[in-house]
């Protein structure tokens, strides 16, 4: 079994994206995002790519200065090369726009919820939007 739990680096998911992360990471990150937005209405995003966008909007909130608590230390070495740099406003609303999605119906939330943890998790979601407006 796997790495998992409420916080955002705490499963599997998000270390691969970690460990894929390289100098244009940036795509990795608005890739993520991404994946669950286009998400057909009427259809849930699955847990594996909601891991994924939360991860990569923790990229987003370290680079703004507000980094988790937890970020892994690849992590932080790639938020210290990229430091400063501007990000596009649509960029947030995206993640913004993710982060409902994944909270409102995914099959992310639907784990948490069986698992007892979901207002947990929710607080962890809400702590991250807070961090990157």
């Amino acid at each position: 079994m796997g790495a998992w739990g409420v916080r955002n680096f705490e499963n599997d998911e998000a270390m691969d994206l970690v460990g894929e992360m390289d100098d244009d990471g940036w795509a990795y990150v608005l890739d993520a995002i991404e994946a669950v937005i286009i998400v057909p209405d009427g259809d849930v995003p699955d847990a594996y790519i909601c891991s994924r966008a939360l991860a990569a909007i923790e990229y987003i909130a370290a680079v703004k200065g507000n980094p988790a608590t937890d970020l892994p230390d690849d992590a932080s070495d790639w938020v210290a090369s990229h430091e400063n740099e501007p990000l596009e406003h649509h960029t947030i609303d995206d993640a913004v726009r993710a982060m409902n999605r994944i909270t409102a119906d995914s099959e992310l939330k639907a784990q948490f919820e069986a698992s007892g943890q979901l207002e947990a998790w929710r607080d962890v979601v809400a702590d991250l939007i807070a961090r990157i407006l």
